[in-house]
């Protein structure tokens, strides 16, 4: 499991290192020579949407997202605790396995695969396979977390 996480990461910081310098290089080729990259724009785009998901799947596995903590600290039982988190680990992995099923079935659909981004012409599914693909490893990083932290709490 740390190794897909460690991949995760990996192109996150790949995807960054290739915004900045996308943005870099616009920035230069606009003030510097007068000439603008029709292509930048939307390939930085698609970097930052494909970092997001992967980001957030990364993000599972230490339990580095943003939380309601504030009520489980009003939970002064173990066990209550203990049950909450599991109902919203429940929750979260409903919630993300129906988002990667409704995108998946837009993806399928014809137009769809008939789609090419405007400048660069790549096909338009890769957009939508960075949300199945996030939500998917957001719920196997999930799942493994709890599994993890309920061990260790035991």
């Amino acid at each position: 499991m740390s190794y897909l996480n460690k991949l995760e990461k990996f192109l996150c910081v790949l995807s960054i290192l290739s915004i900045v310098f996308l943005v870099v290089m616009q920035v230069f080729m606009r003030y510097v020579t007068g000439q603008s990259l029709a292509w930048s724009e939307e390939l930085t785009s698609w970097c930052f949407l494909w970092m997001a998901w992967l980001g957030i799947s990364a993000n599972y596995i230490k339990n580095e997202h943003i939380s309601i903590g504030g009520l489980t600290l009003l939970i002064s039982s173990k066990k209550a605790k203990q049950v909450s988190s599991l109902l919203i680990c429940v929750c979260s992995v409903l919630f993300l396995g129906y988002l990667a099923l409704i995108t998946y079935q837009t993806t399928m659909k014809p137009y769809i695969w008939r789609q090419s981004s405007v400048v660069l012409g790549l096909p338009v599914y890769i957009l939508y396979i960075s949300v199945v693909t996030g939500c998917i490893l957001s719920i196997v990083n999930l799942i493994y977390f709890n599994v993890i932290s309920f061990k260790n709490n035991k």
